[in-house]
C-alpha cells in the first residue's frame, strides 16, 4: 500500500506521468508483496501440516474413548441378578424380546 502512495505522490508532483515517477513506489510494492508472501506460503503450510496432524490424534483418541467406553459398559454387573447391564445384554432388553 505504502509503494502504491509513493507512485501516486510521485504522479502528483511531476508535471508528465512517466515511468520515472512511478517506478520507485511500484519498486517498494512489488518487493512488499514479494516479503509477504516468503512469510505466508510458508505459515499456510505449516497450518495445514498441524491441523492434519491434530485431527489424526483428535480421532485416535476420539476412538480409544469410545473403545474404552464399551468395553466398560461390558464389564458393568448387576448387582442384584448378577446379569451385565450393557446395552446388548438380556436385562435391559424389553420382556417380549426375551
Amino acid at each position: 500500500v505504502w509503494g502504491i502512495m509513493t507512485a501516486f505522490m510521485g504522479l502528483s508532483t511531476s508535471s508528465q506521468a512517466t515511468l520515472a515517477a512511478v517506478a520507485p513506489g511500484i519498486a517498494e510494492a512489488l518487493i512488499a508483496t514479494a516479503l509477504g508472501l516468503f512469510a505466508a506460503i510458508p505459515a499456510a503450510l505449516a497450518f495445514n501440516h498441524f491441523t492434519a496432524k491434530n485431527d489424526k490424534v483428535y480421532q485416535s483418541r476420539s476412538l480409544f474413548c469410545d473403545e474404552m467406553t464399551g468395553m466398560l459398559l461390558r464389564q458393568t454387573v448387576d448387582t442384584a441378578t448378577n446379569l451385565p447391564t450393557g446395552l446388548n445384554s438380556p436385562a435391559m432388553m424389553p420382556p417380549l424380546a426375551r
